[in-house]
């Protein structure tokens, strides 16, 4: 997640997060559906490649990444988050662990595939974080970006009948922390993404 105050970062939710999400069969199927489709779209077990996990929190598309023989840079600005991370994938030559904002990694270095999973909707300004995510992504490299969907949620409320909340605008009266406070509508990502070099 980035560092904006009015950004989220799962310092005190990491554990909650990581068994909510990931300890899920929702959380699970949606990890081996990414990893499927960065497998079929990108060759992961060919050579190994140089990887960003940007906001990757505790770890777990890291893990699948060093079981393929890839090294892999893990960020996240939650240290209890890369606490986890560390616990779980323990000491790896081929794994840098660093607790640091997206907008903060340096461009000198930059990836044959850079991964961002689930932090644009953390954020209250995506654009920026994906202009430098662009910018640590290697010409004829490869950036996978997954987000919470607004218009999913739009839909899934008209079909479960929820019209109320939908005419206010989705907005939640009480504060859900590990519902996502920015979903993204996917037609703007993608054109916003046509518009950058």
């Amino acid at each position: 997640m980035e560092n904006n105050s009015s950004d989220q970062s799962f310092d005190t939710l990491a554990n909650k997060f990581n068994k909510n999400i990931y300890g899920s069969t929702k959380g699970q199927l949606r990890h081996e559906l990414l990893l499927h489709y960065l497998q079929k779209n990108i060759g992961l077990n060919n050579a190994p490649l140089n990887i960003l996990d940007a906001g990757g929190g505790t770890g777990k598309m890291t893990e699948a990444l060093l079981r393929l023989g890839h090294n892999v840079t893990l960020t996240d600005i939650s240290s209890e988050a890369l606490e986890l991370a560390s616990e779980n994938l323990g000491d790896h030559a081929n794994l840098t662990l660093s607790h640091t904002d997206i907008l903060s990694l340096p461009e000198s270095t930059e990836y044959d595939l850079v991964i961002c999973h689930a932090v644009l909707e953390w954020l209250k300004d995506p654009l920026p974080v994906i202009n430098k995510l662009v910018a640590l992504t290697k010409k004829n490299g490869y950036l996978s970006l997954s987000f919470f969907n607004y218009d999913a949620q739009l839909f899934g409320n008209v079909l479960y009948g929820n019209f109320d909340y939908v005419e206010r605008g989705m907005t939640k009266k009480n504060v859900v922390r590990l519902s996502p406070n920015n979903p993204q509508k996917p037609k703007y990502i993608l054109s916003y993404l046509q518009t950058l070099p």
